[in-house]
Order: structure tokens, then sequence, then C-alpha cells
């Protein structure tokens, strides 16, 4: 205890559980954005939903960073954690209770209906190419020809479209009934080179024969359904 009359002077410093970050205004230190390594793994796929996990190898984590995405993707975070969307620049989840070597953080979620494809995902001092709703990243394989594939077919009530697009052209799904009357259109917009997968629901639809038209740029191609209710 200093004596009536004496001056002492104190200095705080704040650490986080993930290290010291650069000093902050006040004079302690910032959050640091993670010190460690990590895997970041694809737990379910979609469209339209997509969930990851991430297991810290060393050091603590706190922040995880995901770029290249499809524009209209939104996203949700594990207990504990929040996310931000940043226009199409990044989404960030961040915490404020780091995990640490040894731990696995599930429940990272991103939705998009229609987009499939590989983008990048950052914290601490890893980082790489995941997939997801995420346009097609510069070392992910593209298709060199158009190609289109269904299953399941026959299907009860939902089927699945498997586009291969080779370049980034405006893509739509016309679907017809055995009279040739239009029973549905799928407009989905200009899609990026790579590989997409493309929900079509026939709840709504009768039992029987249809025929879906695909049309991509100037690729087009015709294939039969069977709905069997």
């Amino acid at each position: 205890m200093p004596s009536p009359g004496q001056t002492r002077t104190y200095s705080v410093v704040g650490f986080s559980e993930c290290g010291t970050g650069a000093v902050a205004a006040n004079g302690g230190n910032a959050l640091a954005p993670g010190t460690g390594t990590a895997t970041f793994a694809l737990v379910t796929a979609g469209p339209p939903n997509w969930t990851y996990s991430m297991t810290v190898l060393t050091g603590c984590l706190n922040r995880v960073v995901i770029r290249d995405y499809c524009a209209g993707t939104t996203a949700t975070a594990p207990t504990g954690w929040t996310v931000t969307v940043f226009g199409l620049d990044s989404i960030q989840y961040i915490t404020t209770t780091p995990a640490g070597a040894g731990e696995t953080v599930t429940g990272f979620g991103l939705s998009h209906p229609t987009c499939d494809g590989n983008g990048r995902w950052g914290s601490g001092q890893s980082g790489g190419s995941i997939r997801g709703p995420l346009p097609v990243g510069e070392n992910a394989e593209i298709p060199t020809e158009y190609a289109v594939k269904v299953f399941p077919n026959p299907f009860n009530p939902q089927t699945n479209f498997r586009i291969a697009i080779p370049q980034a052209s405006d893509t739509r799904i016309l679907v017809f009934n055995i009279n040739g009357q239009l029973v549905r259109e799928m407009n989905l917009g200009r899609m990026q080179a790579g590989y997409h997968t493309v929900q079509f629901g026939g709840a709504d639809l009768p039992s029987g024969m249809y025929f879906a038209r695909v049309q991509s740029g100037v690729f087009h191609s015709t294939h039969k359904l069977m709905l069997l209710k």
C-alpha cells in the first residue's frame, strides 16, 4: 500500500484465451483472431442446407471466415458463436469463448436453394477449399462439357437435377406433362461454371410421366421423369 502523499502508476493488460492481439487504444490488448491450426470438415451436404465442423489441432481459435459464396447465401452459427454476412466479401463466425486444441465445434451452417460449388475457409493459421453453396474456386474441378443427370427417377415426391456447366450460363428448367403443357418453370439465373444440384418437388403434381427440358447457355437437353405416388 502506498504511504499517504505517495502515488503509484499501474498498468493493466488484458489477455484473451487465444493469446494477445494488437495493443488496444485503452492500453490493454485486443482479442487475437486465433493463433492455432484446425481442420474444417463437411458434415451434411445440400443444397439447400450445408453444415460443417471445425477441429482445433493446435493453439486455440475464435474466428472462422468463409469466402467465395453465392449471392443469397444465409448462415447459422454454432451455440456460443455469432455470425455476420458482410455482403459478398465474407461470412464471419466469432466467439468470445475460443476453442482449444482437441476441441471440435459443430453447427457452422450455410444455406442456398441451388448453389453447389467450392469456396474458401480460413481460421487462425489454417485454411483451404470447402464444398457448399459456393462458386467454384480457382483450383476446383470444372467440367469440360454440359451434362445433366436426374436422380432418383422414378421419384416420390422429390428428385434432383445434377447439372455440369463448363462456363457461366443463364440456366432454367422447364417441366411439361404428357400433353405438352408447361407445369413448372424454374429460372435459376446465371450459374457459375461447375457442378450444381437443383431439387425438383412434385408433391403438388399428379402421378405420371413428365418431360424436363434443361437449358443452359446454348445447351439444352430433355429428360423423361416418372412421378409415382
